[in-house]
């Protein structure tokens, strides 16, 4: 069935596109379509159409498989509320009532949530003032890194008041030269914690240079997050995001760029939708535009507040060390207990 428009008596057929983005800006914090959601939570997942006229709600219908059931049993319309009832993947098939294309699906996962217990240490100066940040922007910062964390069932819990570090050589942490790996003070800062049975994060006034936050890798006594107290509200997610595992993407650094290609799905293998390219993603979305507006972990984007989702595993983009390739930044390649020795 084709739906269509007349105009000056000529019949123009329009036909219905459905639109179901598993990486999504829709829906705000967290997403709508969420790669993942905790057991006994709800989740929201949405579909829309490019052309809606004369389709009702009722036309539309989701299925599913896996832990989850539909809130109130009610598995039509535009979008649904589903709860999750038991761990492991689950998935939405949708027959929308005048298309005849292959059904769009979305793929997601139930867990049972995380606790991930953290230190704060706040930098200040030799007499105890100037101190990096408050406990007021740091409560927000993990605020909003647990609303984004909720699509992977996590939740970031202080352990503690403040711990204190009255050395005013630390509260801006000086590059050495243009690399991040030359942030060898911010090395000394994070080693004066080790074993506290989760993360250890330090706050300080300024990293100089362009980075408003650090990690330095999951191994060894300076294995630890530094952010500044005043950095953008996506700061700590992202950082926290490089302590489960995932890897900074970009859709360019200097000498690479992606082409301006719409997505496709050997680029989110994970997160495609079961159309032909680019599918059931907004028409003419490009990879560029996925990375940088959608993606947590772009590696430029942490001040950007819809580029949140993680998605269920790797996605094509530029890596860190400028060649091309799918890079880990999603729930496939993630461990949802990290801890720093």
């Amino acid at each position: 069935v084709k739906r269509g428009l007349i105009f000056a008596g000529i019949f123009t057929a329009r036909p219905i596109k459905p639109i179901l983005e598993p990486i999504t800006t829709s829906g705000g914090v967290p997403p709508r379509n969420p790669s993942g959601f905790e057991v006994g939570t709800q989740a929201t997942f949405e579909l829309s159409l490019n052309f809606g006229t004369g389709v009702s709600d009722n036309d539309i219908v989701w299925t599913s498989s896996g832990g989850v059931t539909f809130l109130n049993g009610n598995n039509r319309g535009r979008s649904v509320t589903v709860i999750g009832t038991a761990a492991g993947p689950a998935s939405f098939e949708v027959q929308v009532g005048g298309f005849a294309g292959p059904k769009p699906t979305v793929t997601t996962n139930v867990f049972v949530k995380n606790i991930v217990p953290f230190r704060a240490y706040v930098v200040r100066n030799n007499t105890g003032g100037s101190a990096a940040a408050t406990q007021t922007q740091i409560t927000s910062m993990i605020n909003r890194a647990n609303l984004i964390y909720k699509q992977t069932a996590m939740e970031f819990v202080q352990q503690g008041a403040i711990n204190y570090i009255d050395n005013v050589d630390h509260l801006v942490i000086q590059a050495a030269g243009d690399a991040i790996s030359d942030y060898a003070e911010g090395r000394t800062l994070t080693s004066m914690a080790s074993g506290t049975g989760g993360l250890e994060v330090y706050f300080v006034s300024e990293l100089e240079g362009l980075p408003v936050g650090l990690h330095y890798g999951t191994s060894g006594a300076a294995a630890g997050l530094i952010v500044e107290g005043t950095a953008p509200e996506n700061t700590l997610a992202h950082e926290l995001g490089h302590a489960c595992g995932l890897d900074d993407i970009y859709a360019e650094l200097p000498g690479t760029t992606l082409p301006s290609d719409k997505v496709k799905q050997a680029w989110l293998p994970s997160d495609w939708n079961n159309g032909p390219g680019p599918a059931y993603y907004s028409s003419g979305l490009r990879q560029i535009d996925l990375i940088i507006g959608r993606l947590l972990m772009h590696g430029t984007g942490t001040g950007v507040g819809s580029a949140v989702v993680i998605a269920r595993g790797s996605v094509h983009g530029v890596k860190a060390n400028a060649t091309t390739g799918l890079v880990n930044v999603g729930l496939g390649g993630m461990n949802r207990n990290p801890q720093h020795p």
